[in-house]
């Protein structure tokens, strides 16, 4: 894959520092796909801030995905326990149980936004580095070097599809940007387990949906087996089938 050294394509929010090199683009690159390759399962727990519109909350929050099936479950819940909503996601289907509401939201990843709380419109490359801690890069064609410490990502037909951002003196990852989406995801306060990088703090920001999480990882485990009823979803007796609604904060 070409290697483009440019300084005419800028994206916004981006302090200047010394470029980088040709090689260093290849190398960075090369080195960002192998360790988002380096987990095939996880188990984490932490706290969970959500924004939505005006409104906001606190809770706890618990996650598991498998690489192989696809599968990421996230279960909210107050800190007293309470349970404020579950996630499945498996393959290209989400569905979201809401206990305050009583409602179940169907939908398919990548679609448009119907929960109003998690947003269904990413990708699952972006779902599990956001889950994970660690960004998934896009299949390109050309990765064009901009004025810093930022690598954008093009297709074959030029089209930006992904802006991987680098922590200032670091080759880890701290933003990535998908101009075409209007969504950044950030990392940040890395930690290392058994040779599997990962960031304590996530977040998401995507303005068109008004949605914004901010994920801070307390404990995690990699690569060990997780039981199948891990990925279960009860939908309670009662609770009604949404095809669209807008999910009220607790």
């Amino acid at each position: 894959m070409p290697i483009i050294i440019a300084s005419c394509v800028r994206m916004q929010d981006y302090t200047p520092s010394a470029p980088l090199t040709r090689d260093q683009v290849h190398q960075i690159l090369s080195t960002l796909i192998a360790q988002s390759e380096q987990a095939e399962s996880f188990i984490s727990s932490g706290r969970l801030k959500v924004k939505v519109d005006k409104s906001e909350f606190n809770a706890n929050i618990l996650l598991a995905g498998t690489k192989f099936p696809f599968r990421i479950k996230m279960e909210v819940t107050h800190r007293w326990g309470r349970p404020l909503f579950h996630i499945l996601i498996y393959g290209t289907k989400i569905q979201i149980v809401s206990y305050q509401e009583k409602r179940c939201y169907i939908q398919q990843l990548g679609s448009s936004d119907i929960s109003g709380l998690f947003p269904a419109s990413l990708t699952s490359d972006q779902v599990w580095g956001l889950a994970r801690g660690y960004p998934t890069i896009a299949k390109y064609n050309t990765a064009i070097l901009q004025q810093t410490d930022q690598i954008l990502l093009l297709t074959a037909k030029g089209k930006a599809i992904q802006a991987v951002r680098l922590l200032p003196g670091s080759r880890l990852p701290s933003l990535t940007i998908f101009p075409n989406q209007g969504i950044k995801i950030s990392f940040q306060n890395y930690n290392k387990i058994a040779g599997v990088y990962y960031a304590k703090r996530i977040g998401i920001d995507y303005p068109k949906a008004a949605i914004t999480w901010s994920l801070d990882i307390r404990q995690v485990s990699f690569n060990g087996y997780i039981p199948e009823e891990v990925f279960n979803l009860e939908i309670p007796s009662g609770f009604e089938i949404m095809p669209s609604s807008k999910q009220t904060i607790p």
